[in-house]
């Protein structure tokens, strides 16, 4: 069966919101301006690495894309833990808090993909093109904390 183009989208706006990968529990500390674009590209560069070949075993089909999915729901829940550790610039502070919530409003969006995956493939089709619709792009956020390299990234 063909993977249907919303499901990439997902997954694919998903690149841009759980962009982490597991790390460790201590405080990034206190960084620069660009210090903190450092920070959030190099954790957003490592999701995406990891993010990648899960996408690639989607299928569009419900039962085989339901533990797929739960593993890339499980990065997202990784990556705003990364996003907690890292202290800001101040000037920067209000900007991560958006993105914070960003990630968190997204995570919650493709937490209703998840649950729609184990209902079946009529509620995991609508719910993906639900999905594709409802995405606001991250994009600008990570520009404006200088994650450039994460801004640019095709996903």
């Amino acid at each position: 069966m063909r993977t249907s183009r919303a499901l990439f989208i997902a997954v694919g706006c998903l690149g841009l919101v759980l962009p982490g990968c597991g790390g460790s529990d201590k405080k990034s500390g206190a960084r620069g301006y660009a210090e903190t674009g450092q920070a959030v590209d190099k954790a957003c560069l490592a999701s995406n690495a990891k993010l990648a070949p899960l996408s690639k075993q989607l299928t569009g089909v419900a039962k085989q894309d339901g533990p797929i999915l739960d593993k890339i729901a499980q990065e997202g829940k990784d990556y705003e833990k990364q996003l907690e550790a890292i202290t800001p610039d101040p000037k920067l502070k209000a900007t991560l808090i958006a993105y914070e919530k960003g990630v968190e409003a997204k995570i919650e969006q493709f937490g209703a993909l998840v649950v729609a995956a184990k209902s079946g493939d009529a509620a995991y089709k609508a719910a993906r093109d639900k999905f594709s619709t409802e995405t606001t792009s991250l994009k600008p956020l990570e520009k404006a904390l200088g994650a450039t390299a994460c801004a640019a990234a095709d996903r």
